[in-house]
């Protein structure tokens, strides 16, 4: 968001160059610039907090040597300017997994949070050098890792298994090998894999909340409500086709 608002201001910073036929941008020249250069003219106190900022970016537009770098056809593009600022992030194969999702905003958002491994799991906190527990909430067994939590504990697995026989899927019990599968799916426009990109965030998601429940109040719904929770969740959220055949499985 921080990059997008610069490309932004120097959209703005563009209409004042070029003096684009807008009342605001003939306003701002009329009296502030007053026929002197957008470089030269200085901020003072009576500048308001808007144009300061605009008038400010010029710096930015010294860092990526001018407007060349940001135009297209003699018109500012606003998605250069952004990508520039970017400096060449590299995509991640997983973006359709998140781009091309019908799932609840907050089940995507852990979704995200797991794909760059930075949800509070016990191994992760005991590495900040806090004393904790480091054993998995929801069996107690093994160490807590997103591994472990979402695909090798057997309160997941009972999970993640049954919402798998549903759509009449094999399970991987991986969490590469699951992602891997459903990042192709995300890819497909058919209405089965849809609803699978669907099904595997809301599952992670459920999951994560029995977590927190069973450390927050020691308290965890068994298996079969969460499938029903899941389920029924993807159902709210599918279009009426997609729906008819989740119901239909």
């Amino acid at each position: 968001m921080v990059l997008w608002n610069k490309a932004a201001l120097l959209k703005q910073l563009w209409a004042f160059y070029f003096k684009q036929d807008k009342l605001w941008v003939r306003w701002v020249h009329a009296y502030y610039i007053n026929r002197g250069a957008i470089d030269t003219v200085t901020i003072n106190s009576n500048t308001s907090w808007l144009l300061r900022k605009i008038l400010d970016s010029r710096e930015l537009l010294r860092d990526i040597c001018g407007w060349e770098e940001v135009s297209n056809t003699q018109k500012f593009s606003i998605k250069k300017a952004y990508n520039h600022l970017q400096e060449g992030f590299d995509r991640v194969s997983w973006r359709r997994l998140i781009c091309n999702n019908q799932a609840t905003p907050k089940s995507k958002f852990i979704l995200w949070m797991a794909l760059l491994n930075r949800l509070a799991t016990t191994d992760r906190i005991s590495k900040w050098k806090r004393d904790c527990n480091t054993l998995c909430k929801l069996c107690g067994v093994q160490e807590e890792s997103v591994q472990h939590l979402f695909f090798e504990c057997e309160y997941s697995k009972s999970i993640w298994n049954a919402v798998l026989q549903y759509i009449e899927l094999s399970p991987v019990n991986t969490a590469v090998g699951e992602l891997r599968r459903v990042v192709q799916k995300a890819r497909s426009k058919r209405s089965k894999d849809k609803l699978f990109v669907m099904l595997y965030t809301e599952s992670l998601y459920a999951i994560w909340l029995q977590r927190n429940s069973k450390h927050s109040k020691d308290s965890i719904l068994s298996p079969h409500a969460v499938i029903k929770e899941v389920i029924f969740k993807v159902a709210c959220n599918c279009n009426e086709n997609d729906r008819c055949r989740l119901l239909l499985v």
